[in-house]
């Protein structure tokens, strides 16, 4: 078999590999060149076929390069293997990490000639070490965040063991019961309760909790001068390995609230006291739901002045969409007897409607008949505001304001949906920038950041408002033509992009040439899916590159 013969055969068996290998070759003054590049890492990287015989350094940004080169050069001065680790991007965008190993072939001189570079992907490895590295690093922070919970909350919390002896008590245990956490230990929990009945009450909940169950409960304890403090109490099973191992004991002083609210029921002109100076809106609702008590915060929160809402209806200046909803909570409540919750909007004077939250307590008489019902209500909106914002940029790209690739995989899997289910065949372009690279290495990334910008806005001018623009990644575009009656139409939006782009860029008094590449594909069969729509675009497209770049193609 002669020499090419051999090289041929040489090469074949390196295409077969799944490991991505490179033959560089080493000229004078170690400038490095691609020799070979096998089929692994032309579909695994941004290499092609053209890339052969290119300098290193005319391939990859100045960064990247100069890397590479580094690691070259010091394989060819040392003729030893050397291996390191990196990470590229797919075709597709995604990141891989890698680990490579450079071996230096020499000739009859000992002259380093070439060097093969072999890639393999430790994606997945890479991955679990940064999941582990992750959950180590939440598991030290629900440590931490257990510890202050413990410690510095501010209800009382004692660890018992099963047997109602207290193993460990907070700051806040210490405080309201008087004594040291030392000196809780080892006591049983009906130490501190002074009456049989309570006694009673406390152990029927404790067993409750040791059977799973936990439930909120009022009960009278005494400190270590034995003066009595109302607490709530919650027994909490502790639970290791699905087994029961301890009880927490959760407590919270209630004593001024206790105090509070004897004050409030001898006098009403205590509880208006109260209501005028909260920063809630606090109502009083009759059986028949008409305002009888409105505090005078309605000014301060919606606009109005309290006595215009005296007299109406609970479900005044409320959002006709919600009015529905409003009185099934409150119905809901009545019947039930237990406070509602819900979310509406309502009108305020200067601001259009507001997104407010109610908490409705009906009261009832000695023979269960309602009295009325206590409603506070406050401004959420810009909790709301803040949820939108939230929303908006988890869908949408920072540098553009387009939608980004989680977006977009959401549209194009409904337009894949109605595609299989109703027939309605759909398109998706996919492009780039030719010479972003140039652009960004010439004019620096903030330039290059109002291109991408700009390179997506004439790209929205080209499409309808039925019709879909995200940006992927980098000057990596794609578009979304769902229900369309052909490929023509996917064509058309091509040409009337190639046509925008041949218009000079103008920015910050420089004019910049734009040029795209696009490629296209098109649903033709019930096997379509979303991602063989995207492959095919994505293989299109560097058939358009192939092809000389500024076009386009369909696959």
């Amino acid at each position: 078999m002669n020499q090419l013969s051999q090289l041929s055969m040489t090469k074949i068996i390196l295409d077969g590999i799944q490991d991505i290998v490179f033959l560089i070759r080493v000229e004078e003054e170690f400038s490095f060149y691609y020799e070979f590049i096998n089929r692994a890492a032309i579909d695994s990287t941004i290499l092609t076929v053209k890339d052969i015989e290119k300098k290193i350094t005319d391939i990859y940004p100045l960064e990247t390069a100069n890397f590479l080169c580094e690691q070259y050069r010091e394989v060819a001065t040392s003729l030893s293997v050397l291996t390191y680790k990196d990470s590229y991007l797919t075709p597709s965008g995604v990141r891989h990490y890698s680990e490579t190993t450079l071996t230096p072939l020499t000739n009859e001189e000992n002259k380093c000639t070439h060097i093969v570079a072999v890639v393999k992907d430790v994606t997945d490895r890479k991955l679990a070490e940064l999941e582990s590295k992750k959950s180590t690093e939440r598991l030290h922070e629900s440590k931490q965040k257990y510890q202050s919970l413990y410690k510095y909350n501010l209800d009382a919390i004692i660890s018992l063991n099963l047997d109602g002896y207290i193993e460990n008590a907070n700051l806040a245990a210490e405080k309201i019961l008087g004594y040291s956490r030392e000196e809780l230990k080892q006591r049983h929990y009906c130490d501190f309760v002074p009456t049989d009945e309570d006694i009673m009450l406390v152990q029927k909940n404790f067993q409750l909790a040791i059977r799973g169950a936990a439930q909120d409960f009022p009960v009278k304890v005494n400190d270590n001068l034995g003066n009595p403090i109302h607490v709530v109490t919650k027994f909490t099973p502790i639970i290791v390995d699905k087994k029961v191992t301890g009880i927490y004991g959760i407590f919270k002083d209630i004593s001024d609230h206790i105090d509070l609210l004897k004050k409030l029921t001898e006098s009403e002109e205590r509880f208006r006291i109260i209501a005028e100076n909260a920063h809630v809106l606090i109502s009083l609702i009759n059986p028949n739901g008409e305002m009888t008590y409105v505090s005078p915060s309605y000014k301060e929160i919606l606009g109005f002045d309290y006595y215009e809402y005296e007299g109406q209806s609970l479900f005044y200046n409320v959002f006709p969409d919600d009015v529905e909803a409003l009185k099934e909570a409150m119905n809901t409540s009545i019947a039930s007897g237990k406070t509602c919750k819900i979310q509406f909007r309502q009108r305020h004077k200067t601001k259009d409607w507001i997104w407010s939250e109610m908490v409705g307590t009906p009261v009832f008489d000695d023979e269960n008949q309602l009295e009325h019902i206590v409603v506070l209500t406050r401004d959420i909106t810009p909790e709301k505001d803040y949820e939108t914002r939230l929303k908006y940029f988890a869908l949408h790209d920072t540098l553009t304001g387009l939608p980004n690739r989680r977006l977009f995989n959401i549209r194009l899997s409904e337009a894949v949906k109605d595609f299989q289910e109703n027939g309605n065949k759909l398109a998706v372009l996919m492009m780039d920038m030719d010479n972003f690279k140039q652009i960004n290495d010439t004019y620096g990334h903030d330039i290059g950041d109002k291109v991408i910008d700009a390179f997506g806005r004439r790209i929205c001018k080209c499409i309808d408002e039925k019709d879909m623009v995200a940006r992927l990644g980098g000057d990596e575009f794609v578009v979304l033509l769902p229900n369309v009656k052909s490929i023509n139409n996917a064509i058309m939006v091509a040409k009337k992009v190639e046509i925008l782009m041949e218009q000079p860029l103008k920015i910050d008094d420089m004019h910049i040439d734009l040029k795209t590449s696009i490629g296209i594909s098109y649903s033709i069969s019930n096997e379509t899916s979303t991602h063989t729509i995207l492959k095919e675009a994505d293989k299109a497209l560097y058939i358009a590159k192939d092809a000389g770049k500024n076009t386009y193609k369909i696959f």
